[in-house]
């Protein structure tokens, strides 16, 4: 989270919800891309693996759940 004067706090850990989808195979990617995939106007984020379609769906409120992409 930016604190200000360029400085940030690391809260991937509480920010994204630890599961299997997110954290359990090891994967890693070269791109994410950020949109507002499902119109409410809060940017989510996606896996740009067109084999994987993961996508981490933000809640509103900066937290984001991990899900398979359609």
């Amino acid at each position: 989270m930016n604190k200000g004067n360029r400085k940030f706090d690391d809260e991937t850990t509480i920010r994204i919800k630890k599961d299997p989808i997110s954290y359990g195979y090891g994967w890693w990617t070269e791109w994410i891309r950020v949109d507002d995939i499902d119109g409410d106007d809060d940017l989510d984020f996606m896996d740009t693996n067109k084999d994987r379609k993961l996508v981490w769906k933000n809640d509103g409120k900066g937290f984001f759940e991990s899900r398979w992409g359609n």
